[in-house]
């Protein structure tokens, strides 16, 4: 059967990711089906990974014509083969700093995509890994600090990667996330024997950071002749200082200069930096574009994911945000700029966000009170609340399991929520698991979403359309 639909990016043929959690998946931040565990512990075990039976599945799903029900549907790289980006369905192209094996693993991997092979004999072209939350900020739309008061994390292991040497040397980029990356001893000691050991120096390495620490790893990083760095800004001067609470303008200004002389001098380095459309972001926004036009940087604009403590700051669904800045203003100024600079594709996101921001000013979006996560580490503002949790997956168990269990005699649990059919009457951790359409007769007063950052909006508008007139956090 000829598959109707692709993968604009041929993910499940190209990525894998692996996480400090126990938990691996296709490495492409727009799925949304189940991932496979690991035992952290005895640490992964990447090619057993990568032929998995949940990507094996999801490589054949595609072949069939069924990958939107595997998770794939909402996926903007999810599209007809007949508007298949053409550099992606074309062999990949040659590159004069990739080496031989690296080109050929590429190739066989393409081919096998083409073919719809579900078991494949060569590694990844793409390996993501998040060795730790571990991160030496606390930005203000960011769970980090959660994470470090109240989850029992285990960093994943740099020599648990590094056995795989061999099936490594074929894997044509490996990126780092955190947290952030230089913060996690594990993730220093992975770039340090990267960079040492000659079959590996030729990856392309990609990394996110914030910048603060990139000085402490320079001469690591001067190894790989290719490499790609992703530097986190959202501002500048007292405005980046206000977002990434605890960063220093002056450091990451110093270390985003180096990163760019670097780049000027090295042709397979490149350099972007990004800022997540948030309130005090906006604020500063025509200041961050003018700084990185003046400077030859590559500035992205993105749209905040909804995190636990981001509602302040989220001008989609507070009305006190946008009543605190001329956000109208702001965002309009810096789309001219973009527009003007030759950045089209910027420009355009700008005014599509700004267009969002604008329905959502004008509509009912509000509806649901939305409470900041600190709330739930408070017993006296929760006492005595009917609550509900959304989400029975990984994000329950890491996250909401521990505080469940600390808090349930001083709330009514009424049990969870979760849009899975299978999971619907099941039990929990003692408490049953309702479908959505359910809870309106349960009546809760707080409903807690542990749901990954993807589904937060998709849930909150269910619960807008349910009609439930409950807080949610």
């Amino acid at each position: 059967m000829m598959a109707r639909y692709c993968c604009n990016r041929l993910e499940p043929w190209m990525s894998l990711s692996v996480t400090y959690s126990g938990i691996a998946t296709v490495g492409c931040c727009g799925f949304t089906g189940k991932p496979f565990n690991f035992d952290i512990d005895k640490g992964p075990n990447p090619p057993a990974l990568w032929n998995s039976p949940v990507l094996q599945n999801l490589r054949r799903a595609f072949a069939e014509n069924r990958a939107g029900e595997a998770g794939c549907a909402n996926c903007s790289q999810y599209v007809p083969m007949s508007v298949a980006n053409t550099q992606t369905i074309t062999p990949p192209q040659a590159n004069p700093l990739r080496n031989h094996l690296r080109q050929r693993n590429l190739e066989q991997l393409h081919m096998a995509a083409m073919a719809g092979d579900t078991e494949l004999t060569m590694p990844p072209a793409k390996l993501a890994l998040c060795f730790s939350p571990v991160c030496n900020l606390r930005c203000v739309m960011c769970s980090q600090e959660y994470y470090h008061k109240n989850i029992d994390f285990k960093e994943l292991q740099a020599d648990a990667i590094l056995r795989y040497q061999d099936w490594l040397t074929g894997v044509d980029e490996i990126e780092l996330c955190g947290g952030e990356v230089f913060a996690s001893n594990q993730a220093r000691r992975f770039i340090n024997k990267l960079a040492t050991s000659p079959g590996l120096q030729g990856v392309c390495l990609r990394i996110i950071t914030n910048g603060q620490l990139v000085d402490k790893v320079i001469e690591d990083l001067l190894c790989f002749e290719r490499a790609h760095f992703h530097v986190s800004l959202d501002g500048i001067g007292s405005v980046y200082e206000a977002v990434r609470v605890g960063g220093k303008w002056p450091r990451v200004e110093k270390n985003l200069l180096m990163l760019a002389h670097h780049a000027q001098s090295r042709p397979g380095w490149t350099l972007s930096t990004s800022a997540v459309l948030i309130r005090d972001a906006i604020n500063g926004l025509p200041d961050l574009v003018k700084y990185c036009l003046d400077h030859g940087l590559q500035l992205n604009v993105q749209e905040l994911l909804p995190t636990r403590n981001s509602f302040r700051h989220d001008l989609c669904n507070s009305p006190e945000a946008r009543a605190a800045i001329p956000w109208r203003e702001k965002l309009e100024t810096a789309r001219q700029m973009f527009e003007d600079a030759g950045y089209h594709q910027q420009a355009r996101a700008v005014a599509d966000f700004a267009q969002k921001v604008a329905e959502a000013a004008s509509s009912d979006c509000n509806a649901v009170q939305r409470l900041d996560f600190e709330v739930l580490q408070d017993v006296d503002q929760i006492a005595g609340k009917r609550v509900m949790i959304w989400g029975t997956g990984s994000n329950y168990r890491l996250f909401f399991a521990k505080w469940l269990k600390s808090v349930q005699n001083q709330i009514v649990f009424l049990g969870f929520i979760d849009n899975n059919e299978e999971q619907w009457h099941q039990q929990l951790d003692g408490h049953q698991i309702n479908a959505p359409g359910e809870v309106a007769q349960l009546a809760p007063d707080l409903i807690v979403l542990a749901v990954t950052l993807i589904w937060r909006e998709p849930v909150l508008k269910q619960i807008r359309n349910l009609g439930l007139l409950c807080e949610v956090v």
